[in-house]
């Protein structure tokens, strides 16, 4: 039998597991008795938790599958032991989706929730300054330097979202263009895979409202100092693409 620490994740996502049902939709369990299910819960085989009880999983599954892969670790509260969710092998679900699927907001869960898969949109900035191109670069509190992104949210497109999030990191109202369209995916520290998806739009307004929350410092340059700025090798990449696009 394995035992589990609480706050242990970089371990599980990713990993399969056997899970066997025990619960349905509409019950409680008893760890957690206040929430009513939304899908289907059971446990994992051989693993424990470290207070002693099974490791729970919410099941997301349309069918019984006896083996899945944790595609989130939800630690609980101080009096209550961490969660799994799962699902069948390269089920890709992000963050907003799942918590809707296991009624977390309706739970009002406030716990810390780690996942497999995320997904983040935005859009490469520019502006011209005597006929020169200048891209609007921002650093956020984990140090990566690079452009207005963020997380999207549930029911949202990826224009919506790039939409969005660059009018909250910045202040500016941009209409994405869709043929602008760029991506990549990398595993992060976190053990989670992110799929960075951007755009790119120009703005003409010099009224450039930083979001100081979130974002640290912020640059408007050109090409060759962007480049230079960047820590992301793959964001040079959709920087150089971005660049051609608007020649």
């Amino acid at each position: 039998m394995v035992i589990i620490k609480k706050g242990e994740y970089k371990n599980i996502l990713g990993k399969s597991i056997k899970v066997t049902p025990k619960y349905k939709k509409g019950d409680t369990v008893p760890e957690y008795p206040k929430h009513v299910l939304n899908t289907d819960y059971g446990y994992a085989d051989g693993y424990i938790c470290e207070n002693s009880d099974p490791q729970g999983v919410y099941i997301l599954a349309d069918e019984y599958t006896e083996y899945l892969t944790v595609i989130a670790v939800i630690e609980g509260t101080e009096n209550e032991s961490d969660k799994w969710v799962a699902a069948p092998e390269n089920t890709v679900i992000f963050e907003p989706y799942i918590k809707k699927q296991i009624n977390f907001y309706e739970n009002k869960q406030r716990d810390e929730f780690h996942c497999l898969y995320e997904k983040t949109c935005g859009s490469v900035m520019f502006t011209k300054e005597n006929n020169i191109k200048k891209y609007l670069l921002i650093k956020n509190d984990s140090g990566h330097i690079g452009f207005p992104k963020g997380h999207i949210e549930y029911g949202e497109s990826e224009i919506q979202t790039a939409e969005r999030e660059v009018f909250e990191e910045t202040g500016l109202k941009i209409t994405v263009n869709a043929k602008t369209r760029q991506e990549y995916t990398y595993k992060t520290l976190d053990s989670s895979i992110k799929n960075c998806v951007y755009f790119c739009n120009e703005f003409k307004s010099k009224s450039i409202k930083i979001q100081q929350e979130e974002i640290s410092q912020s640059w408007l340059v050109p090409f060759d100092e962007a480049m230079i700025l960047l820590n992301f090798p793959e964001d040079r990449l959709i920087l150089e693409k971005a660049d051609r696009m608007y020649d």
